[in-house]
């Protein structure tokens, strides 16, 4: 840190110090950037649960508020389908949604049972009783319990689990388990 020119003292860094430094800065904005994204991948997959989720309930306090049976059909790989159920059991389509960019409806290559209602999921990652769509009676109860996995390569897994009592949960897979999404 001292260098002696001529008899004189002078005081300052060495280039190698000063590139010492840099190196270790360097380092931990590199640490701190790859952190953020993580973050940042793990607050978009769950917004799109919690999107999801919304969607649902949704249509559950419609069915109960308006006394009719409404639901969502899923339709591969990324739209979903507001529907109302008329007298004559014929569907009012009504609304379209979209998955966010780069989510599509499937199981993402995971194989173990879905929470609350422990079945491994098919390959559309679409699961209730008849075909793929969510359906509430006018009191707010699922006519079938089921769950929807969408998968994004860069975003992650999650999951939503209807329960037969109508209540809707969003998970996200976490460490090679089901964490519930709030």
């Amino acid at each position: 840190m001292v260098l002696l020119l001529n008899n004189k003292r002078r005081v300052g860094f060495t280039l190698i110090e000063l590139l010492v430094i840099i190196g270790i800065i360097g380092t931990l904005a590199l640490i701190a950037g790859w952190q953020y994204k993580r973050t940042l991948n793990s607050q978009t997959l769950t917004n799109e649960a919690l999107k999801i989720s919304n969607i649902i309930q949704r249509e559950r306090y419609k069915s109960i508020e308006q006394g009719t049976r409404r639901g969502i059909e899923f339709l591969s790989p990324d739209t979903m389908r507001i529907f109302r159920v008329n007298a004559d059991l014929s569907l009012n389509y009504e609304t379209r949604e979209v998955l966010g960019k780069d989510f599509t409806f499937g199981n993402g290559g995971i194989t173990i049972p879905l929470p609350l209602i422990n079945a491994v999921p098919d390959q559309d990652g679409i699961m209730f009783g008849r075909g793929d769509r969510c359906e509430f009676n006018p009191n707010g109860m699922a006519v079938e319990e089921g769950a929807i996995i969408f998968t994004s390569k860069k975003f992650g897994t999650a999951a939503i689990v209807v329960s037969p009592t109508g209540i809707v949960n969003a998970y996200k897979w976490v460490n090679n388990a089901w964490a519930e999404v709030r």
